[in-house]
């Protein structure tokens, strides 16, 4: 039996919000529980609905929001920022608050859904166009900081490791790695785990970040040829 995400989205623009709920509402896997305007209602939603996953917007004090919404929470919260911002700062306390996941309003309906699965699967995810701002300047993030010492780690990937890699780093969920690489998910998988266990990094997101910094120290010849 498919498990059923208890969902609650806290977003100022009306049609966004219909939009968001209309989107997941059709969905198996998803069933929308409540729905809010300001960082109050979040609060008290997740009190009232006990959600597994929170949209909120990072402005307006969206972090502190999402600390507080964890602590409320009677179990693990996924709490997801969809926004309009693309500032760096933004990104990074976002992560290091805790989010599982960064996208911009402008996502697809599609690459939404995949995004919420993978997450929901326990990943997390950022936009790959978010990522650059990662890379600009002395970022304070943990996992920009451990980047300029994996080189050994990148060079001991395997060509198909490579390949999954460079794939991730555009932005590609394990089903559409799988159906370019014509393999299947559950290997695609595999190769993932031993991506991230060789570039000593904790999920995907980690590991485009890890992945693009090397590629602008080193030039995209670091993740090597098949």
């Amino acid at each position: 039996m498919t498990n059923v995400f208890r969902v609650v989205i806290v977003e100022p623009q009306p049609l966004l919000r219909v939009g968001l709920t209309h989107v997941l509402d059709r969905e198996p896997d998803f069933t929308v529980v409540g729905t809010g305007v300001t960082m109050a209602d979040a609060l008290r939603l997740v009190s009232a609905e006990n959600p597994d996953l929170l949209f909120l917007d990072v402005v307006g004090g969206g972090i502190q929001t999402l600390q507080e919404a964890k602590r409320l929470s009677k179990k693990p919260l996924r709490v997801m920022f969809l926004t309009n911002s693309e500032n760096r700062q933004d990104v990074t306390a976002a992560l290091q608050a805790g989010a599982a996941g960064y996208m911009l309003k402008s996502i697809s309906p599609e690459t939404l859904l995949q995004t919420l699965r993978m997450v929901n699967a326990g990943e997390a995810y950022v936009m790959p166009q978010l990522v650059t701002s990662l890379l600009m300047g002395g970022s304070n993030s943990k996992t920009a900081a451990t980047a300029t010492s994996t080189d050994p780690q990148l060079e001991s990937l395997t060509s198909r490791e490579r390949q999954i890699l460079r794939e991730l780093t555009g932005g590609q969920t394990n089903k559409e790695i799988a159906r370019r690489l014509d393999l299947s998910e559950k290997t695609v998988k595999h190769y993932m785990g031993r991506v991230l266990q060789k570039l000593c990094v904790r999920n995907r997101t980690e590991a485009v970040i890890v992945s693009r910094r090397l590629e602008v120290q080193a030039g995209p010849a670091s993740l090597g040829r098949d």
